[in-house]
């Protein structure tokens, strides 16, 4: 009987598109990375890139005339609200 492969990450099926999985591959091809490491790539620059974009736009939002803004200062943590929200449904 075939012992069975111990992975160190959890693993999960996965169903896409014809179409996404050649630009998949395709990719992963270029980056020289199986197409495993190349959607965990791409999925870890994305979570990255959102947490530094929220960082940067909570900075950018922090001066004095934000402050004053009610309505602007309300709408923006909305969206981070938002923002917010939609990551723990995906996640």
């Amino acid at each position: 009987m075939a012992e069975k492969r111990q992975y160190k990450h959890p693993q999960f099926n996965l169903r896409i598109p014809e179409e996404l999985k050649s630009k998949i591959e395709d990719s992963a091809n270029i980056f020289k990375r199986s197409m495993n490491a190349q959607i965990v790539a791409v999925l870890d620059e994305y979570y990255e890139n959102s947490e530094r974009m929220r960082d940067c736009v909570s900075v950018s939002f922090s001066n004095e005339a934000f402050n004053e803004s009610k309505e602007v200062r309300e709408a923006f943590e909305s969206l981070l609200q938002a923002v917010g929200n939609h990551e723990k449904k995906q996640g």
